[in-house]
């Protein structure tokens, strides 16, 4: 049996904050990409940075 489990309101508002944040970082990488950053660590950057919000959208309490 699969119990489903409600998000609070303050953690939804926290990851659609900590979600934009990741979005702007990765624009801001664009900036210093071949300058003060390699192309392959900004790729790197960037692969973190969305991995970070695939975790972040992932459904809480479910099976994965």
């Amino acid at each position: 049996m699969e119990m489903c489990i409600e998000i609070p309101g303050f953690l939804k508002s926290h990851d659609k904050k900590a979600t934009e944040s990741l979005h702007r970082f990765i624009g801001q990488l664009e900036g210093p990409r071949g300058t003060e950053l390699t192309d392959k660590q900004a790729k790197a950057l960037v692969k973190i940075a969305e991995t970070l919000i695939s975790s972040i959208e992932q459904p809480r309490g479910g099976s994965r």
